[in-house]
Formats: structure tokens, C-alpha cells, sequence
């Protein structure tokens, strides 16, 4: 880490977006590859009773929670890191830009629009 830390990235800034692109786009990629395979490895069937169904939906309220705010942080913090990169052309910037891009990646996977339609829609018929 001490090594790269003072490494800059000596070329123009249309490579520079290219590049950043490209790095961007191939951690897209691998984030898929890695939910794919880290989370649907052992998929069974279950059949659950509607009571069993609501206290799940209960207890992922928090879950669900943590993961908009871990989402909404990541994003934040990785818009942060890739300006300051193509200001400086840090080359640690642009490792960190990555991993937070991974991480923003990864917990996009885990908010389908379904689970977002269920928990509002759960909200609503409570404010009801």
C-alpha cells in the first residue's frame, strides 16, 4: 500500500476517462459474477405459512435499512474518491474509487424493485 501510495498516473484525461471507464465497467462485471456466485450457490425451495412470511418481512425491515444506507455512503463517498482522482490521478484514489464501486455494486444487486415495492407498500397500508 506505502509503495502505490505516491504513484500518479501520468497520461492525458481523455485515457484517464477511459480507462477509469473501462475499470468501472469490469468491476460492474465482476460484482455480477461474484453475487451470482457467492449468493444463489444453494438455492432450496421452502414453503412458509403467511405468519412465517410477515415476521421475515418484519425482521428485514432493518436489514433492508442498513443496506439503502450502505448503498447511498458507498455511491457518495465513490463520487467523492473518482473527482478527487481526476484531480490529483492518484493512482491509490482510483484503487479505493473501485473497491467502494464494488461495494455500491454489490448492494444494488441486493435491492431488486420488488423488495422496494413490498416494504412501500407495507408502508403504506401501516400509514393507513
Amino acid at each position: 500500500m506505502r509503495s502505490i501510495q505516491g504513484t500518479y498516473i501520468q497520461i492525458s484525461i481523455l485515457p484517464n476517462i477511459l480507462l477509469s471507464g473501462a475499470l468501472f465497467g469490469l468491476t460492474y462485471f465482476v460484482s455480477r459474477l461474484v453475487y451470482k456466485h457467492m449468493f444463489y450457490e444453494e438455492v432450496k425451495e421452502i414453503y412458509l405459512t403467511e405468519p412465517m412470511i410477515e415476521d421475515y418481512i418484519d425482521d428485514g425491515k432493518v436489514v433492508y435499512k442498513l443496506e439503502i444506507w450502505l448503498a447511498i455512503i458507498s455511491f457518495i463517498i465513490f463520487i467523492m474518491l473518482t473527482i478527487v482522482y481526476f484531480i490529483t490521478l492518484s493512482l491509490i484514489l482510483l484503487i479505493f474509487a473501485v473497491f467502494l464501486f464494488l461495494i455500491f455494486c454489490l448492494s444494488l444487486k441486493r435491492l431488486s424493485f420488488a423488495r422496494i415495492k413490498l416494504y412501500r407498500k407495507r408502508k403504506q397500508s401501516y400509514a393507513n
